[in-house]
């Protein structure tokens, strides 16, 4: 405590009160949500997890608990649940306004200035028993290219700053940079993954309408 007895920054406190007194309250964050900051949480969180999901196919597969084969058709699904959702957040409505040739060139500079070398050391694997213990290496590719998308988009719609729609650009094209190269690995082609992912969800979703009650029910794995 200082002399006037306000608390100081360097006041003792439980770890717990201390993360609990820097969390933005929940709701804060509601008042200031816009139903297009809440579609891209919702985009890049989802990618996110998808991301996590290829991750512990990697796992299940260097433990012996899946075949490469099926370890493949896994990969197929989750690229699929990735494409959707990398195209979900061009729905926001910030990322509709028209761009300019300049613009993107700008984009296409970043993105080429983007340093690619740990993926780039992984070309030319492929999905088999001899490469199999790199196979996690470009997945691990795809996760951190996932996280920085969501990074750029929570400078947004959690901190405030103005929507960074270049960062934002250049974070989805590295992305789907890292996922060509997983798609490539297993020797799939983006035709076979959109169909996958059309099948999938057209069982889900009855008459392409979300419901909870159809994400939920997951008739597609029934």
């Amino acid at each position: 405590m200082n002399g006037s007895g306000v608390g100081t920054s360097t006041e003792l406190v439980s770890y717990q009160d201390f993360v609990w007194r820097l969390c933005k309250p929940g709701e804060v964050l509601l008042s200031e949500m816009t139903s297009s900051k809440v579609h891209l949480w919702h985009m890049v969180s989802a990618i996110l997890g998808e991301a996590a999901e290829l991750t512990q196919c990697m796992e299940a597969l260097a433990a012996g608990e899946i075949s490469l084969v099926d370890a493949r058709e896994n990969v197929l699904e989750e690229l699929g649940d990735l494409m959707f959702y990398c195209v979900g957040v061009t729905k926001t409505a910030e990322w509709q306004h028209p761009r300019s040739p300049e613009y993107i060139d700008s984009v296409l500079d970043a993105f080429n200035e983007t340093d690619f070398s740990t993926v780039e050391k992984l070309y030319g694997l492929r999905w088999n028993a001899a490469d199999q213990a790199k196979l996690a290496e470009l997945v691990n590719c795809v996760t951190g290219a996932a996280g920085t998308l969501f990074d750029f988009g929570k400078q947004w719609f959690i901190y405030n700053k103005p929507f960074d729609r270049k960062a934002l650009e250049v974070a989805i094209l590295v992305l789907r940079h890292m996922i060509n190269a997983v798609r490539l690995t297993w020797e799939l082609t983006e035709q076979a993954i959109e169909e996958h992912n059309r099948k999938k969800l057209q069982l889900r979703y009855n008459k392409l309408v979300y419901s909870d009650q159809h994400a939920q029910e997951r008739a597609d794995k029934q």
